[in-house]
């Protein structure tokens, strides 16, 4: 119910699980789809959920700037007759917003359209307000990144009712351990709070971006998320992540 609140839906609104990557998991399982369609460089567990579930992925290059190109995925899904979408917004890793308009108009197709907010907190937006006009529409969220909850894993779903019953039908009962269920409560409770820190976090990420332009061999992309993606240019960069794995600052390479 105060999950439900923080959305201004209704319980029958909202279906819990083991974190946000149990969620997607239970979601492709419910699909009858034979394709989804994903936009690269993203989130790797779409992929490794569709191999699992024997869904063929269908990759959508994003535009130079990671924006999502919508009309090639409009064009991918009608061509594909592809019956689920999954997008991240933002991005993991390029941190780039997904705009609800653009989220309309995928949602006019006839596929299931799913937005994976992890990090929506970080951007102060959400595709939420759209879940009243699309039953098609559903909206990913996570406790691991806004309140720091990962490691007791709790995530959970915002659709229609009809979707959500059928995904409770499904989902391993009782798979929201007692830990997390009551650190989830408290973080709700305590949102305001938390949310001081998360926009303390925002702060220093420009700071962040700011330091980085300082290095010519450093591009940093804009971000709507708690992360940089930075371009290396005239530098080797697998060996700076080497570098600066030994002087304790840990980084990911995307090669």
């Amino acid at each position: 119910a105060e999950i439900a609140a923080l959305h201004g839906l209704q319980p029958n609104q909202v279906v819990a699980g083991s974190g946000s990557d149990d969620i997607l998991d239970v979601i492709m399982r419910l699909s009858v789809a034979d394709s989804c369609i994903v936009c690269p460089p993203t989130f790797g567990m779409y992929k490794f959920l569709g191999a699992l579930t024997k869904i063929k992925i269908i990759e959508v290059a994003r535009k130079p700037n990671f924006e999502v190109d919508i009309p090639a995925v409009v064009k991918a899904v009608r061509d594909n007759k592809c019956k689920l979408v999954m997008l991240p917004s933002p991005n993991n890793p390029t941190g780039t917003l997904l705009p609800n308009d653009d989220i309309r108009t995928l949602c006019a197709e006839d596929a299931l359209v799913v937005i994976d907010e992890a990090y929506a907190d970080f951007a102060g937006v959400s595709a939420d307000a759209l879940l009243s006009e699309f039953p098609n529409l559903v909206v990913c969220r996570t406790f691991s990144k806004w309140a720091g909850l990962a490691g007791l894993r709790c995530g959970y779903a915002l659709g229609h009712v009809d979707l959500i019953e059928r995904m409770l039908a499904i989902k391993q009962p009782y798979n929201v351990n007692v830990a997390a269920e009551a650190m989830a409560r408290a973080a709700l409770k305590h949102r305001d709070k938390i949310l001081v820190t998360v926009r303390s976090l925002m702060t220093e990420r420009d700071k962040t971006i700011a330091f980085l332009k300082e290095y010519r061999f450093l591009q940093p992309h804009p971000t709507h998320s708690n992360f940089v993606l930075c371009d290396v240019v005239g530098a080797d960069a697998a060996a700076m992540q080497q570098f600066l794995r030994e002087k304790g600052v840990l980084v990911r390479y995307f090669g």
